[in-house]
């Protein structure tokens, strides 16, 4: 498909709501328990549900469909995670990827307190996620905003730690309380020191930043036995099973093998909220 087909195509798609949200379940290492579960973006096409490819989402980017359908995302997403069961004393959240585009929109925190009012979710449990690819833009900027979310009560999540000479900026600039190594490296735990020394190393640098820990792409036990022991707190992979519909993440609590614990206590003062309050 053309460029411009592909546009048209992403637009109806939004706009009939072929546009699925997934959930790939976030797990603590060290009981099993779920914590949370992170959205995944499927496209319900006529040849059946296909994985958004990069060149859809790229190619979106020019007409400004990345940002509706972020905006659609993130109001799906926290509608089913209000729906979740949230026993008093554990924590279950909803884990949302945001694009470059909604960064550069400069619109990211009014959307985020739209779609809280909407579904009644509490911040608390919204972790908004943030990849090397969409903080291509004024640093300065994006920590602004995402300031803003922390201190109304929403998470922050830098994804692939780990991946170009970047990721240290990032993290030391960018306001956050959890950090993702990316999965390349969790792939070469097995066979790679290298790999091993740099996750750990990870792990480390999170543990002295008061950071929480997500493993990405956690395939099989020993990978998991191993970031246990180096001292990550959560993961997530193929390991724990695939990505589901938002009522199937309801059969984790059947199992649950207890109340999960968090990780290490977030840094930092909460400002006042600047989201819009909820309705009574």
């Amino acid at each position: 498909m053309t460029t411009g087909v592909v546009r048209a195509a992403m637009w109806r798609a939004v706009l009939r709501g072929e546009i699925r949200c997934l959930y790939r379940p976030v797990v603590d290492l060290a009981s099993g328990a779920p914590v949370g579960a992170e959205v995944v973006v499927r496209w319900s096409r006529r040849e059946g549900i296909v994985q958004m490819p990069e060149e859809v989402l790229r190619s979106a980017d020019a007409r400004g469909v990345a940002r509706a359908l972020g905006r659609f995302v993130l109001e799906r997403a926290c509608n089913e995670a209000a729906s979740w069961p949230a026993p008093e004393g554990r924590w279950f959240g909803v884990w949302v990827g945001v694009s470059r585009p909604q960064l550069e929109d400069g619109r990211l925190v009014d959307d985020v307190g739209r779609a809280l009012l909407r579904s009644g979710l509490d911040p608390s449990r919204l972790v908004v996620e943030l990849a090397g690819s969409a903080l291509l833009v004024d640093l300065a900027g994006a920590a602004g905003q995402l300031a803003a979310l922390r201190g109304a009560g929403v998470h922050v999540a830098l994804d692939e730690l780990g991946t170009g000479c970047s990721s240290l900026e990032r993290l030391v600039r960018l306001p956050s309380d959890t950090v993702k190594v990316e999965p390349s490296l969790v792939a070469g735990l097995r066979a790679d020191g290298r790999s091993r020394a740099m996750v750990a190393a990870l792990v480390e640098l999170g543990r002295r930043l008061g950071l929480r820990v997500v493993a990405e792409g956690i395939e099989h036990e020993e990978q998991r036995a191993v970031l246990e022991a180096l001292g990550c707190h959560l993961g997530q992979g193929p390991h724990f099973g695939p990505p589901v519909e938002g009522r199937e993440l309801l059969d984790l609590f059947a199992s649950d093998p207890g109340p999960p614990r968090l990780g290490v206590e977030v840094v930092g003062e909460r400002q006042p909220s600047r989201l819009p309050a909820r309705q009574a």
